[in-house]
């Protein structure tokens, strides 16, 4: 009987630690906001929802907002951990914004200058 106990100590153990680690991968993401930021993002609420609307952040600090058709380059970098400084063109003009920037797991949420937030899911 001892030997059942063991096996149901161990297992539980085993079950805590497992339990912990699940618990800890989306919090690692969320730790380091310059790697969570990289990749697709499609916009799902805000002022640009339903325009069919995304941005794709790089690791090179470079970045590309598509909106109806049209794809807008620009570069960014990081002001401090949760803000970003966008530089890109348009209409001629070069504008420069900053943003808030709040990761959650596959949700983004971008606020600038209007305090309107943009809310964004990870593309898959």
């Amino acid at each position: 009987m001892g030997s059942i106990r063991g096996e149901h100590a161990m297992s539980s153990r085993l079950a805590t630690v497992l339990f912990v680690a699940f618990l800890c991968v989306p919090l690692c993401s969320c730790s380091n906001p310059k790697k969570a930021l990289i990749g697709s993002w499609k916009v799902d609420g805000g002022s640009l929802a339903g325009t069919g609307a995304g941005i794709q952040f790089r690791d090179n600090r470079a970045f590309t907002v598509t909106m109806g058709g049209q794809a807008f380059p620009g570069t960014y970098e990081w002001v401090d951990k949760d803000t970003i400084r966008e530089t890109f063109s348009m209409g001629g003009q070069q504008v420069t914004q900053e943003y808030d920037v709040a990761i959650k797991g596959d949700h983004l949420t971008l606020t600038g200058p209007t305090g309107t937030p943009e809310t964004l899911t990870r593309a898959k």
